[in-house]
């Protein structure tokens, strides 16, 4: 359906993936854990448990 519109699959790299999470992603999750962590909130425990859960459902696909 995607190929009909014209829209091409992207494939991006593992060395990438790592730079952008190191440079993008992990910043911004480790500010997010320490806002609500500050707020009160179990974030570290609610974001491991949703990355689990997210692993275990990429492990059944």
């Amino acid at each position: 359906m995607l190929e009909e519109k014209g829209v091409q699959k992207v494939t991006i790299s593992d060395e990438v993936l790592s730079e952008f999470r190191a440079k993008a992603a992990d910043p911004a999750r480790e500010a997010w854990i320490a806002d609500m962590s500050a707020q009160g909130l179990p974030a570290q425990e609610l974001y491991d448990l949703v990355t689990s859960t997210l692993e275990k459902a990429k492990m059944s696909n």
